[in-house]
């Protein structure tokens, strides 16, 4: 399976010589003529033996937290060829700085997309936004969905099916675009990849905090205070969810010191209140359940109790169970 991806890359590359042609375009019709008739035990038996039998492709980001995990097969420096393993249900609402296209492997998905307008800058990597459903769409096995550039295409997925594995080729960040992502209450912030350096400035701080080092107090508030908004929200975010090995002490602190800074900050009102909401109302099932993770997304994003059965309805040929329909009518 990996060769073949390889051998797809090395044709998508060939293709990609004459500029006349649309990569977008190929990507879309490259995934479209990809297929295979493997099971889902076969594939991963095939992905463990060749990630065993040979070296890595260097990763697109080491500490990419898209998929759980994802594995880069192929990279040219100008384009990627990824495989995402989905465990966790949810995706955030998100835009893209690079182009391409996705393909289920396995499972499936619901899909919303969104349109986006700006209601308040903050700054420029931080803003108030109105978000707007458009659509709602389930994504099955073969299906395949182009990736434009920008807000244009501003969706979030539901994976529903454990795992749910999708193949992406894609371009690889173009550092001049931005890619935003969105909290449901409208809070917008810039999704940066946090810069090697500054992680190990971290790590060093947390060393700090360990020692007992009198300076680690100043020392980590001034690290947080030079630093692009966006790059130290998605760093938080990243070690609140575990996502890079900090430990709970650090993170306690990380975040006192950013609630210092931005206490009379407007838009860290609205995000603290984004996860005061979450906290106390934030349903989950731990089911891999279909329908279960369908309901969960229906109350934590006040989906209506009609909308929520005829999504269900129009799930493959799945019906709601009696407890399920219980469960349906007691919280929606």
């Amino acid at each position: 399976m990996i060769d073949r991806l390889k051998a797809l890359g090395l044709k998508i590359e060939k293709r990609c010589i004459d500029k006349s042609n649309n990569f977008q375009e190929i990507c879309v019709q490259e995934l479209e003529a990809f297929s295979h008739d493997l099971s889902l035990n076969d594939f991963e038996k095939r992905v463990s033996k060749s990630i065993l039998a040979r070296p890595s492709v260097r990763q697109l980001n080491l500490h990419n937290t898209f998929g759980q995990p994802p594995l880069t097969v192929f990279n040219n420096n100008k384009f990627v060829i990824d495989i995402y393993f989905w465990l966790h249900h949810d995706t955030s609402i998100h835009d893209h700085s690079f182009e391409g296209a996705f393909k289920v492997l396995f499972g499936s998905s619901l899909q919303e997309t969104y349109k986006v307008t700006i209601e308040k800058k903050f700054s420029a990597d931080v803003a108030q936004t109105i978000l707007e459903k458009k659509s709602s769409q389930f994504l099955y096995q073969n299906d395949v969905v182009k990736i434009t550039r920008g807000d244009i295409f501003t969706h979030r997925l539901i994976h529903l099916e454990v795992p749910t594995i999708t193949l992406c080729i894609r371009s690889i960040n173009d550092q001049s675009k931005k890619q935003w992502h969105h909290f449901s209450n409208g809070l917008s912030i810039e999704k940066k990849i946090i810069p090697e350096q500054t992680l190990k400035s971290f790590y060093y701080t947390q060393y700090l905090q360990i020692r007992d080092k009198p300076d680690f107090k100043a020392t980590l508030k001034s690290l947080i205070t030079n630093l692009d908004t966006s790059v130290v929200m998605n760093f938080y975010e990243q070690i609140a969810t575990q996502s890079l090995p900090f430990n709970e002490e650090f993170c306690e602190s990380f975040y006192n010191s950013l609630s210092e800074i931005y206490k009379d900050q407007p838009w860290f009102k609205t995000y603290q209140d984004f996860y005061k909401i979450l906290d106390e109302s934030y349903l989950e099932f731990h089911s891999d359940s279909a329908i279960m993770r369908i309901i969960e997304h229906a109350y934590n994003t006040k989906i209506s109790k009609a909308e929520t059965l005829d999504i269900i309805d129009s799930y493959k040929s799945f019906q709601a169970s009696p407890d399920e329909l219980k469960l349906i009518e007691s919280i929606l």
